[in-house]
């Protein structure tokens, strides 16, 4: 579950003095996650705290699997679809942007043909697999910042100069949970300056 109040440690207490316990704490949200039953959690919700089911989440699609609507290219053409050639031109390549990906993880050897791009990885899924596990993650890394040349002149990534933070909020499978998520954002908002 996830528990919200006025203030975190209202509603770390809240849960434990319902019996539950707290397995991780949500500043960002005022709350945390929280190991309870349902009569706990009803208990909590009566008494005016916030009470969600922590949730799980996935991945929209496979990245090896496209829609059968979608367009087949001989090549990545993730910059041709998003329209930024344009930007790309104008010399616009996001090389002043960090972008923090809440995804899969990022894989070791796609990491390395990004020298100095990589600023970090975080794992907030704990299941103790390196890299990323479902693929899903480096798909996206490589749709975001791939400085590859494409037979057709233009750049594969959307912001081919960019850097990335791989927060790793989504297990093998493809999916986590809101809190692993939340956490995720937690990092990215806390650590935005650094």
């Amino acid at each position: 579950y996830i528990v919200q109040g006025d203030e975190l440690s209202l509603a770390a207490d809240a849960v434990h003095d319902a019996g539950g316990g707290v397995v991780h704490e949500l500043a960002i949200i005022d709350g945390v996650a929280a190991s309870l039953d349902a009569a706990q959690a009803a208990a909590l919700q009566a008494s005016g705290f916030r009470v969600a089911e922590n949730r799980h989440v996935q991945a929209s699609t496979n990245p090896g699997t496209p829609p059968p609507s979608a367009p087949q290219f001989a090549e990545p053409a993730h910059a041709l679809l998003a329209g930024t050639a344009p930007a790309h031109d104008l010399g616009i390549r996001g090389d002043d942007v960090t972008i923090a990906m809440i995804d899969s993880g990022i894989w070791a050897s796609h990491a390395v043909t990004m020298p100095g791009r990589l600023i970090a990885t975080v794992d907030f899924v704990g299941d103790g697999l390196a890299d990323d596990p479902n693929g899903h993650g480096t798909h996206l890394a490589g749709t975001m910042l791939s400085g590859r040349e494409g037979q057709n002149g233009l750049m594969n990534g959307v912001a081919p100069e960019a850097k990335l933070i791989s927060l790793r909020a989504f297990g093998e499978n493809g999916s986590g949970t809101y809190a692993d998520v939340i956490r995720a954002i937690e990092w990215a908002v806390s650590n935005r300056e650094a």
